[in-house]
């Protein structure tokens, strides 16, 4: 009761090509929604622009994140949905 979704961006994948339209245009309807979101697709990006993977943040296998990775999906979520921390 009065629960509040809370939707993540979808990171790219560090072994597959950045420029894929399945996320893009899923993270652009989160983005879009109105809906709180936490924005992971940016902190494991290259330079936060959200259009290329930042590979040294994923371990060898390109899905899971390294500790660097989950350390700043961490801090984005401080960011993004701070009353989680009251």
């Amino acid at each position: 009761m009065g629960a509040t979704p809370i939707i993540p961006t979808i990171t790219f994948r560090a072994d597959t090509d950045s420029n894929n339209d399945f996320i893009n245009n899923a993270n652009a309807w989160i983005r879009n929604s109105g809906y709180h979101y936490i924005d992971f697709n940016i902190v494991t990006s290259l330079n936060y622009l959200g259009t290329s993977v930042d590979s040294s943040l994923f371990q060898e296998d390109g899905i899971h994140p390294t500790n660097e990775g989950f350390e700043k999906m961490f801090k984005r979520i401080k960011i993004d949905v701070p009353n989680l921390f009251v």
